[in-house]
């Protein structure tokens, strides 16, 4: 936290992912009421994080 700003690096998604980071609650707090929602992925992917478990 930067004053009254939160800021993450561009790497946050990937140590929330591989190591279950826990985010501060102010954080989460903060991304809801400015309406932040996380990017649905497109098909493709998808695809790319099913690999061939998605392929029937």
């Amino acid at each position: 936290m930067l004053g009254r700003h939160l800021f993450w690096r561009a790497d946050l998604a990937h140590y929330v992912e591989r190591y279950h980071l826990r985010l501060p609650p102010a954080f989460l707090e903060h991304a809801a009421a400015n309406g932040w929602v996380p990017p649905c992925p497109d098909e493709r992917q998808t695809d790319a994080l099913l690999g061939d478990a998605g392929s029937g």
